[in-house]
């Protein structure tokens, strides 16, 4: 019995403290990888969320500007490969008031993928520097064989602080409003 109080008197062996240690550690490692990828996912949300909102804006701008009347239908056109920025800076948006007005909290922009990025549509390949460096790219296109139907597709690619190149597709078909 006296040797038994003696040992647990002397408190724990360094075998002991060093195996705590290493499972605290562990957990302490596996906590801060789990806030790092929390604090990735939260950045390509909200890259992703510009993009998403910088297209449809642009996309229905296109759409009511093509679906008011003749002119603006046939004004579609001169919108076929066209760039426009996307940034999260409130008032420096291509694109309308809605976007501005929602990006305000932010602040950044997205860096447009490369231009040799495969992200892109293939049209854009003989677009001028210019529309090239930026991030969203705008195809307007009669639809083969409906006369009255045009087909427009806003994109954004950027290369994302994170994940690599990314991209995002909006496409709508539109009728003349005067047929």
């Amino acid at each position: 019995m006296k040797s038994l109080r003696s040992q647990a008197a002397r408190g724990l062996s360094l075998v002991e403290v060093t195996v705590a240690l290493a499972i605290l550690s562990v957990a302490i490692l596996g906590s801060v990888k789990s806030l790092e990828g929390a604090a990735q996912l939260q950045s390509v949300t909200k890259e992703r969320q510009a993009a998403n909102m910088a297209a449809s804006a642009q996309l229905n701008d296109l759409v009511m500007l093509g679906g008011v009347d003749e002119t603006g239908w046939n004004g579609l056109a001169t919108w076929n490969g066209t760039g426009f920025p996307v940034t999260l800076q409130a008032g420096v948006v291509g694109a309308n008031a809605d976007f501005q007005a929602a990006a305000s909290a932010a602040a950044g922009s997205l860096v447009p993928a490369l231009t040799t990025s495969t992200k892109w549509p293939a049209a854009r390949a003989g677009a001028s520097a210019t529309v090239r460096a930026q991030a969203g790219f705008v195809q307007v296109e009669d639809v083969a064989g409906r006369d009255g139907l045009k087909r427009i597709t806003v994109s954004v690619a950027w290369r994302s602080s994170t994940t690599g190149e990314e991209v995002v597709y909006l496409t709508q078909l539109l009728a003349n409003p005067e047929l």
